[in-house]
C-alpha cells in the first residue's frame, strides 16, 4: 500500500496525514488505525491524475493545500475583525463553527457584503434594517421549499427512467 502513498513531514515531524501519489488526496493516517482508509482510496481512486506532479519523490508541503494568507489583498485587521466576528457569532448563538464554512452562510455573507459595497461610508444603515426577522426567514423558506419542489417534481417528469429508494 505504501507504494502509493506518501507521508505528510513538516518541520522534519511526521504528521498524521499521507498524500496520494496519483491523485494528491490528502487522507489521515494513524498508525493505530492502519492503512484501511489508504486501501479504499486506491481503490476508488482508479488512476485519475491530476496535473500536479506525483507525491513520490517530493516532500509533500503542506502550502499545496490551501492559499497562503499573506497572498490577500485584505488589510490584516480588516481579517482579523472578520474572524473576531465570525468567533463571537458561533459563540454567542452556539452555533458549531464548521457552520461558517457552509455554502448558505457563505452566500449570505456574500450578499450582506455586497449591499454593504453599495452604501458609502457616510451611510447610516442599521443592519438590523437589513437582516430579515426569523419570522420573515421562516416564510421565505416555506416559499423556498415550493420553488425547489416545483423545480424537482418538473425535473423528475422529464426524465424518462428514475429509481427510487428508501
Amino acid at each position: 500500500m505504501w507504494d502509493h502513498f506518501t507521508t505528510v513531514v513538516v518541520n522534519d515531524i511526521e504528521q498524521e496525514f499521507v498524500c496520494c501519489d496519483n491523485c494528491r488526496e490528502l487522507l489521515v493516517y494513524r498508525t493505530s488505525d492502519g492503512t484501511k482508509s489508504m486501501l479504499k482510496h486506491h481503490r476508488s481512486c482508479n488512476g485519475q491524475t491530476t496535473l500536479s506532479q506525483k507525491c513520490s519523490n517530493n516532500p509533500v508541503k503542506l502550502t499545496e493545500y490551501f492559499t497562503p494568507s499573506s497572498n490577500s489583498n485584505i488589510p490584516k485587521r480588516i481579517t482579523e475583525k472578520v474572524k473576531m466576528a465570525c468567533t463571537e457569532f458561533v459563540a454567542i448563538d452556539c452555533r458549531p463553527f464548521e457552520l461558517v464554512n457552509g455554502e448558505g452562510f457563505l452566500k449570505m455573507v456574500q450578499s450582506i457584503f455586497d449591499a454593504g459595497r453599495y452604501f458609502s461610508l457616510t451611510s447610516n444603515i442599521n443592519i438590523k434594517d437589513l437582516v430579515p426577522s426569523s419570522i420573515t426567514v421562516g416564510r421565505h423558506v416555506d416559499r423556498l421549499y415550493e420553488q425547489e419542489k416545483r423545480q424537482l417534481l418538473k425535473l423528475c417528469s422529464e426524465m424518462e427512467s428514475f429509481l427510487y429508494c428508501m
